[in-house]
């Protein structure tokens, strides 16, 4: 199921809706907390809509890079619909604007330095050229301001929005607080070297917030709370799993790329599908020392269009004995089509001995074949592995349900997890809209994907969930593991993909696209839920399309970056 899914996700393209007002919040209650509303996205971190033209002017001109979450709902001032966001206010102005759905951004550059009485510093003082050490090529003055734009400021001016978006330079360059800022009529922009590289390491000012906030001094710049990392390994192909092992090393599940025969296979979506396979997936094992050797290799993968396929999670009690299960996604009946032997190893939990022989221990997709716990069409992806000494637990995400693997190999079903009513948004794109036959309200799967032993001796499992892969819809179950009794743990979350625990009992929830698929390049995201149930926004800034998080037990947090892409994917280590 979850290939179907990254199908679905790259082949849909996202479409803007018409602009329309939701109505005004009352003047004095517009930062109040509020209630998610249907057909809109809900920013669980600032408890805060986004909706209609103001969502698609969002989604379409920038985003959270360039906007931030909304901090607060729509609310009506001088006749103007506006809504506040950490960097920057949102105007409608009916027909002032239809290409950019009638929205206008605030002058809240402008209106902080005025604030904040900054025109007195020499920074603001107009110039009549640029700066020495330049040239035409790397820098722009304005006459109309009397500023010039240049070198990394200049480039993230013309990539991200320029004119419309910024407005012009209100000031030069200068130092602030530590940081090299300059101010635009409707921005700031902050140069904080090795934070971003991918943005020219800028970083926007929190001006919407300031300003709300009413400020009487300039805040101390504070960017979003996502630390740093460190890359461990790099040039992986699908690191999809990763754990920590007894001895502080870490155990890499990494997909491969396919290999050398290739056949038209059965598709989850219908049809057939050109697909190679081989037997060029690993599992690899990082010392502390950031050496990385093979703890197991030849094994089962495959690559095609859907991307690469291979173990998915992996798993050691003892950091000896390692566990891993190899995914498939569709019905179990259809291995037998498969070539090169992978038909045989495909929805399989493998063993690999110290010694780096491998085993099969046991078929997890025939369970859905013979019993299928859950119901609904026949579909089996086993996805996540956790060893726990005497037994294996499976999370079957095609399947939707938890599985236990005895000693023996035998196979028996935990729990299984239900499907979820969820209200259809009016602006999902018409390709969505065709494949769920405008309805208005769908069963949204589960997906299961991701589990971790609680403190309290409890199953946690994450689930990605189904289509329409609505932002804020995604769960964390917490199963009893004598009865199997299931309840949600923690609720608001958007494709999570992995879980972990602590050493402090905090559950750490990593989301593969914290914003939802239909939005997949905004990244993803790591969030801390702390024992007394406080959630922690722990990073997201160059989190592209992570799929594993596992916490070490002195604290360190680890995960698999840029998964889904081939020799590029990452371990990275957040910096504290």
């Amino acid at each position: 199921m979850f290939r179907r899914l990254l199908t679905a996700i790259f082949t849909i393209a996202l479409l803007s809706t018409t602009v329309a007002s939701v109505g005004a919040a009352p003047i004095g209650t517009e930062r109040q907390a509020s209630p998610a509303k249907s057909g809109c996205r809900y920013f669980a971190e600032t408890q805060h809509n986004l909706c209609a033209g103001f969502q698609d002017y969002w989604e379409t001109f920038g985003g959270l890079a360039t906007f931030g979450m909304p901090i607060t709902e729509e609310f009506v001032v001088d006749g103007v619909t506006v809504q506040y966001f950490e960097r920057a206010r949102f105007e409608w102005r009916q027909g002032s604007w239809p290409e950019r759905f009638d929205v206008q951004l605030g002058l809240v550059g402008n209106e902080f330095v005025a604030m904040n009485a900054l025109g007195s510093n020499p920074a603001f003082a107009p110039v009549s050229t640029c700066p020495t050490g330049t040239t035409s090529e790397n820098c722009t003055l304005f006459d109309s301001t009397g500023h010039s734009l240049s070198n990394g400021f200049k480039a993230y001016w013309e990539m991200y929005g320029g004119l419309a978006t910024f407005g012009y330079p209100i000031s030069q360059e200068f130092v602030e607080d530590g940081a090299t800022v300059q101010y635009f009529e409707r921005a700031r922009f902050e140069w904080r070297q090795g934070s971003w590289p991918e943005r020219f390491d800028v970083q926007l000012g929190l001006l919407g917030n300031a300003l709300l906030d009413g400020s009487n001094q300039q805040p101390e710049p504070q960017p979003e709370p996502q630390p740093a990392f460190t890359v461990i390994a790099d040039g992986l192909n699908g690191p999809f799993g990763l754990t920590t092992a007894g001895d502080g090393s870490l155990l890499v599940a990494d997909a491969g790329t396919g290999g050398d025969v290739c056949a038209e296979v059965p598709s989850p979506e219908g049809g057939t599908s050109q697909t190679c396979f081989g037997d060029t997936a690993s599992i690899l094992r990082i010392m502390p020392d950031g050496t990385v050797t093979q703890a197991a290799t030849g094994l089962p993968s495959t690559a095609g269009d859907e991307g690469a396929s291979g173990p998915s999670g992996v798993s050691s009690k003892d950091g000896k004995t390692i566990y891993f299960v190899v995914g498939y996604g569709g019905d179990p009946a259809d291995r037998d089509q498969l070539p090169a032997g992978f038909g045989d190893k495909a929805g399989h939990l493998f063993r690999v001995d110290p010694d780096g022989s491998v085993h099969d221990v046991a078929d997890i997709s025939a369970v859905e074949t013979a019993q299928n716990p859950a119901g609904g069409p026949l579909d089996s992806n086993p996805y996540a592995v956790l060893d726990l000494g005497d037994k294996r637990l499976v999370v079957d995400a095609g399947g939707n349900d938890l599985l236990e693997v005895d000693a023996e190999g035998n196979v028996s079903v935990v729990t299984t997890f239900p499907n979820r009513t969820v209200q259809v948004p009016d602006d999902i794109p018409a390709e969505m809209k065709e494949m769920l036959g405008g309805a208005t309200t769908i069963d949204q799967e589960p997906v299961p994907n991701s589990i971790a032993l609680g403190p309290d001796g409890s199953y946690y499992v994450g689930e990605l969930t189904g289509g329409p892969f609505l932002p804020g819809t995604a769960r964390v179950w917490k199963v009893d593991p004598t009865t199997g009794e299931k309840s949600v743990f923690a609720d608001g979350f958007s494709n999570i993909i992995s879980v972990a625990f602590g050493p402090d009992g905090s559950l750490y929830v990593l989301e593969m696209a914290k914003d939802g698929f239909l939005n997949f390049d905004a990244g993803g995201a790591l969030y801390r839920i702390a024992p007394d149930g406080t959630r922690t926004l722990v990073a997201s800034d160059g989190l592209i399309m992570p799929n594993a998080v596992t916490v070490s037990a002195g604290g360190d947090i680890y995960i698999t970056n840029m998964s889904l892409i081939p020799n590029q994917g990452q371990i990275i280590k957040l910096n504290p």
